[in-house]
């Protein structure tokens, strides 16, 4: 198997991009996310049979992420990953399950071996944004208050 692609952040950390030029090019076009992960999906229904479950899983693996991994571009991932562990704990789960949710797990950075392969902090997304000119700092906390304060404001 092939290495892992690196990430822009980690590219301009190294300073690839000023030794080799033309492979920041392959980045240019590259999608970013637009914000953080949010809150469950509404088909997690809590009126549901397994909707208050699945909303207990998500809220679990949230917490166990990393900070600055999941953004709002892997709300599908960590959907199939709570779907996956429900699966397990709760129905028949099949070998081939547990190998998925490691390998889920392993992309959110979620596993001791898979750790060290996702880089966040100084200029990886969320916890900095990534612009035209490089990592742009940005506090993630303040911005998670920030949400929480205007959702608690009356409308």
């Amino acid at each position: 198997m092939g290495r892992r692609r690196q990430t822009e952040a980690e590219h301009r950390l190294k300073g690839t991009f000023e030794k080799h030029p033309e492979r920041e090019a392959a980045y240019k076009n590259m999608p970013k996310p637009k914000g953080p992960l949010g809150d469950p999906p509404p088909c997690f229904d809590p009126n549901g049979y397994t909707g208050e479950k699945l909303i207990a899983i998500w809220h679990e693996v949230v917490s166990q992420a990393p900070p600055g991994v999941l953004t709002s571009s892997d709300r599908l991932h960590v959907e199939m990953t709570c779907r996956l562990i429900y699966k397990i704990r709760h129905l028949s789960p099949k070998s081939g399950d547990f190998a998925k949710l490691e390998a889920a797990l392993g992309k959110m950075a979620m596993n001791p071996s898979d750790r060290p392969k996702v880089q966040v902090g100084a200029g990886a997304a969320p916890a900095a944004l990534i612009t035209e000119n490089g990592p742009q700092e940005t506090n993630v906390f303040e911005e998670l208050a920030e949400e929480e304060r205007s959702r608690s404001r009356p409308n």
